[in-house]
């Protein structure tokens, strides 16, 4: 399977209007998409307007398609109105050597995801709605203990986070642009059940299990954090986002 996360910022008046938009227009196109099998419109916790627009793929290839067909700038070309100013100024040189300032329409950042343990069955299971929440957890791995943290999640990590009041879905995908980054996405009922698995410390008991495989340049952060009393679900190389789910379907 493949995630496909897409930075957006709305204005901050524009959130009502930005989730009618999506459950109105975006989700009925992308469940005419080959391929799509999850649509998800998610608020970061800063209450800033930062959004993200999350798809599940059942490939990296239909995900590909679904963006050369054009079909992906014509919806966000169609939020435009939504959206805070998404130009920025390009300083250049002119024809006659005058420095000017030019603005330039600023693309949408798009990062994708190979999602590495199946996820099919959670959707099934679970309906995914608005109000429910998001966690996003992004660390960089050693290269050669890659395959050793996949079997320490399946088997450690996920039948833990199963007994966890609340959690409904788990799975870690690995960054198509860092090859030593992953993120680890669990969706939970409540932002309070998502809180109470943090401060019950079995997060920390849980990345104790697992951060040998860290980068050396991880572990040494995430060392001096611990000295400096920060917790590591804040450390700069560990670092843990919290999201409100607007609107999500099953497409």
């Amino acid at each position: 399977m493949y995630l496909r996360l897409v930075q957006l910022k709305f204005k901050k008046e524009s959130l009502k209007l930005a989730k009618d938009h999506y459950d109105t227009n975006v989700v009925p196109v992308l469940k005419r998409v080959d391929g799509c099998i999850f649509a998800g419109l998610i608020l970061d916790e800063s209450n800033t307007g930062s959004a993200i627009s999350m798809t599940l793929w059942s490939n990296k290839e239909k995900a590909e398609t679904y963006e050369k067909s054009g079909m992906f700038q014509k919806l966000f070309d169609e939020a435009q109105d939504l959206l805070e100013d998404t130009e920025e100024m390009k300083m250049q040189l002119s024809q006659d050597f005058k420095l000017e300032y030019k603005a330039v329409q600023k693309e949408p950042e798009v990062k994708s995801f190979e999602v590495v343990t199946p996820v099919e069955n959670d959707l099934e299971k679970e309906k995914i709605t608005e109000h429910m929440h998001l966690r996003i957890l992004s660390v960089n791995l050693r290269k050669d203990k890659k395959k050793e943290f996949e079997d320490l999640y399946n088997s450690i990590i996920i039948p833990a986070l199963n007994k966890q009041e609340g959690c409904i879905m788990a799975f870690f995908t690995e960054n198509q642009d860092d090859e030593n980054n992953i993120i680890s996405v669990t969706i939970w009922k409540r932002r309070e059940d998502a809180e109470a698995y943090e401060n019950s410390g079995k997060f920390n008991e849980l990345v104790k299990q697992v951060e040998h495989t860290f980068t050396e340049m991880t572990r040494w952060k995430m060392s001096l954090d611990e000295k400096s009393g920060k917790r590591a679900a804040v450390s700069e190389e560990l670092l843990v986002s919290h999201y409100d789910i607007l609107t999500g379907k099953k497409v």
